[in-house]
């Protein structure tokens, strides 16, 4: 049974840089397009949601495969009175915001956990599919270092929200990997 049926609707073909004949496009329970044609729309059951494109563009679902949902702000001095959970909070509106903006899938390379993946997936907020990456490797002084200069100290990017964790020398890099890979990260 369809979920949503889409008429009067114009298909971009990003492939070919041409868009198709008005079309219509079912949706079936899963969110996924479970067919389209030309012509006469087919009739839907009482209660199916049709939404009349009006000649409007369709095109597939944008992927962004290098985000950082965490980084909502490059402020460092707010970021560092967040707790992990106002992060996530703050990082899962903004996967809802990027859905609205046409991406259907994001891979963050950098934050993200098993945690947000799941509560998208169950839809406990509106987000693209989310690969994680779980947190950047970064060396001492390198991109993911955020510390302020007067802190010395290095617990600070393994145990709070952010994006990466410092890990110098080779040793290093496979432990911060491997517990990357213990919590289900992969890419």
């Amino acid at each position: 049974m369809p979920r949503l049926l889409i008429t009067d609707a114009v298909p971009l073909d990003p492939a070919a840089g041409a868009y198709g004949d008005a079309c219509w496009i079912e949706v079936g329970d899963d969110g996924r397009i479970a067919g389209t044609g030309t012509g006469p729309a087919p009739t839907v059951p009482d209660g199916t949601p049709v939404l009349e494109a009006a000649g409007a563009t369709v095109m597939p679902g944008l992927i962004d495969a290098h985000v950082h949902l965490l980084l909502t702000t490059l402020h460092q001095g707010e970021a560092a009175s967040w707790t992990p959970g106002y992060a996530t909070v703050r990082a899962l509106a903004e996967a809802g915001r990027m859905l609205r903006r046409g991406f259907t899938t994001v891979r963050d390379v950098g934050g993200a956990d098993r945690g947000m993946v799941r509560a998208l997936e169950e839809g406990l907020m509106p987000g693209p599919r989310l690969v994680a990456g779980g947190m950047a490797l970064s060396q001492t002084g390198g991109h993911g270092d955020i510390r302020p200069l007067g802190q010395d100290w290095r617990p600070c990017c393994q145990h709070q929200a952010g994006f990466a964790r410092i890990a110098d020398g080779p040793q290093e890099v496979r432990a911060a990997a491997r517990e990357e890979f213990r919590k289900g990260h992969s890419t």
